[in-house]
Formats: C-alpha cells, structure tokens, sequence
C-alpha cells in the first residue's frame, strides 16, 4: 500500500513538474528588425537571453537593443510577422543548423547570439 502511495505521488510530482517546465520556457518578444537577411527579436520577459548593446545599423540612426538574439531558422516563420510585432515562441535547441532557409548576403551585422525558435504566437502562452 505504501509502494502504491509513493509510486502516485511520484508520478504527480513528474507531471506537475513538466507542466511547470513548459510554461516556464515560453518567451515573449518583440521582432526588432526583419531583412532579406536576418530576423531579430528582443526577448521581452527574460533579462538572460540573447545578447546586450546590440545596434541596429540599418534605418535612421542607431538603435541600441538589450536582450536579443538572431532567428536561425527565419524562413520558418509566418509572412505575416512584421517589425514591431509582439510575439511568444519557444526555444528549439533539437536542431543547431539554419535548416533549408535561403538568405541573402546583405551584410546587415545581426546579433551574434542565434537561436532556432519554434510555436510561434501571437498569443501569450502563460497561464494568467
């Protein structure tokens, strides 16, 4: 009986602590610059990602962003993501490469920081 006890609340224990896991991995972002080239997002809600001091060279004048990191896989994305937009996406460390993604070769000085990213929303994905 106490076997059957322990074995349940393990159990429960592993599956709250996914759900926490999950819920705590969702990011939210701002897409600071799109090229033919590269996407760039500062994250919103989490100080320790991506990098600081970056600066947007391209535009009027310069831009100094803190947080941010460029989107490896950025044919991935919905068209219908566009500069300024506020989106929630998750970090996808399974894949380390760029993918099939064709870039230009505008040398528009991305962050050197580069994450894949995928779920992509523009709905927050924290509980409330």
């Amino acid at each position: 009986m106490k076997i059957g006890f322990l074995a349940v609340t393990i159990i429960l224990g592993v599956i709250g602590g996914c759900n926490k896991a999950t819920t705590k991995n969702c990011l939210k972002g701002k897409v600071a610059r799109i090229t033919c080239a590269s996407t760039v997002i500062q994250v919103l809600n989490d100080n320790s990602m991506g990098e600081d001091g970056w600066v947007n060279y391209i535009g009027t004048g310069t831009t100094s962003y803190d947080n941010v990191f460029n989107v490896r896989n950025k044919c991935m994305l919905s068209s219908s993501i566009k500069q300024g937009d506020i989106i929630w996406f998750t970090i996808d460390s399974s894949m380390l490469t760029f993918g099939n993604c064709s870039l230009c070769d505008l040398g528009d000085h991305p962050p050197t920081v580069a994450y894949r990213i995928k779920n992509v929303s523009g709905n927050s994905c924290l509980p409330d």
